[in-house]
């Protein structure tokens, strides 16, 4: 069968080559959106991983702020209230007191410690010598402790012209004392000899 020559004017190679143009330029787009899309949708990814590190950072730091204030609570409890008795820094806490208010510290009297529900307790009472204003000064010095000081509850106060009794107490933390090995063998013991006991009475 003969078909005969394909006549192709330069009109029909035109439209040729602008059809072709056109379906590699829409095949050019779809590949460029689909990696826009693609591109955008990792730049979400992105954001949201960077928005997630943020609010861990957020945690972290709010954290540390935590824990740096648990730790300045945690000293200055110590301070105030520390963690054994310390009469001999508490004679010189008292004389440093004293020179800084103005008062003349003549005498203190420690009593027998006793033991509260979440401290130790001395009580004491105090003699100064002085004016009106050092005196308020020593009080004021006793109410708001500082320079490293511990605290005081003042309970009464005596006052005269030339002197003042303060009667009040310090506190210290309790110790807390564990359990010496041979009590926690003895519990363990018994443990064991109950449980033998149990398994007696089964077999019977």
């Amino acid at each position: 069968m003969n078909l005969g020559k394909l006549n192709i004017t330069p009109t029909m190679l035109a439209l040729i080559l602008v059809g072709i143009g056109i379906i590699i330029l829409a095949i050019l787009c779809v590949q460029q959106y689909s990696a826009m899309q693609e591109a955008r949708e990792r730049s979400q990814e992105v954001e949201e991983v960077i928005l997630e590190k943020e609010t861990d950072l957020s945690r972290l730091m709010a954290i540390r702020e935590e824990a740096e204030e648990y730790e300045r609570f945690h000293n200055l409890v110590k301070q105030l209230i520390p963690e054994e008795a310390a009469e001999d820094r508490l004679l010189n806490s008292l004389q440093d007191l004293a020179v800084d208010a103005g008062v003349n510290f003549v005498r203190v009297n420690l009593g027998d410690h006793q033991e509260e529900e979440n401290h130790m307790e001395i009580p004491l009472d105090l003699t100064f010598e002085g004016g009106f204003r050092s005196f308020l000064a020593a009080v004021g010095h006793l109410h708001y402790p500082r320079d490293g000081r511990r605290a005081f509850r003042v309970d009464r106060i005596n006052l005269g012209p030339t002197q003042m009794d303060i009667y009040g107490a310090v506190f210290y933390q309790k110790e807390h004392v564990e359990p010496e090995e041979d009590e926690v063998d003895e519990v363990d013991e018994v443990d064991e000899v109950d449980e033998v006991d149990e398994v007696d009475e089964v077999d019977e």
